[in-house]
């Protein structure tokens, strides 16, 4: 147990290392293009390289009820396409350190949400630890508290609602693991995001940028 315990904490570290690194190229992808490009080219990348693995998950036919479709179809247009448009726009306004640092608010959103719906047991002093993530959250999005500027309230507020939504993703893809394998739950949710994505780019009307993409896009 405590190899599987070690292996799994070098998992989680690498994973914050990479969504890192992640965040720098993104910001300057969401400046030179619209964040509804650069969500579209992602999903369509990633549905690509792990297509084999949807393959594989869809031909063993998993027993998919009503509920468990509608699971996967939030993780994938919402959790994933929706949520990534969100966090990236919000690299547009403002500080970029404040979309980065409030995606940290997904753990607060999972817990309850996991509560009610998965009647997951919440200690005596959750309330206390909450309220004082939502006060640091608040002080790292507006320094100076009697301040509140409106590109700052927006990247906040794109940047909780991504946070949000990817909790809501966590908590749908446990639902969906007694049926699906990790890896396949990720594959499908880069297929099922992928339209979403583009659903999302042609509400916008920015599908014509993507003639415009460069080699170093």
């Amino acid at each position: 147990m405590a190899g599987r315990g070690s292996r799994g904490l070098a998992l989680v570290a690498a994973g914050a290392a990479i969504w890192g690194s992640d965040a720098l190229l993104r910001r300057g992808l969401a400046i030179e293009l619209s964040a509804p490009v650069v969500v579209f080219g992602e999903h369509l990348i990633l549905a690509l390289v792990t297509l084999p693995i949807a393959i594989k998950a869809i031909r063993r036919r998993p027993r998919f009820r009503l509920r468990d479709s509608v699971a996967l179809l939030f993780v994938g247009a919402g959790a994933s396409a929706l949520a990534t448009v969100l966090f990236t726009r919000a690299f547009t306004y403002g500080d970029p350190t404040t979309p980065l640092l409030l995606q940290k608010l997904q753990p607060l959103f999972v817990l309850p949400v996991a509560h009610l719906l998965l009647r997951e047991r919440l200690t005596p002093n959750f309330a206390v630890f909450f309220s004082l993530g939502i006060t640091g959250a608040y002080l790292i999005s507006f320094p100076d508290p009697s301040s509140v500027t409106v590109d700052s309230a927006i990247a906040a507020t794109l940047a909780v609602s991504a946070a949000f939504l990817w909790a809501m993703g966590t908590i749908l893809g446990r639902h969906l693991s007694s049926l699906l394998t990790f890896t396949e739950l990720t594959a499908l949710r880069f297929l099922v995001g992928l339209p979403a994505s583009a659903v999302i780019l042609l509400i916008v009307g920015d599908s014509a940028t993507m003639a415009s993409l460069t080699s170093s896009d």
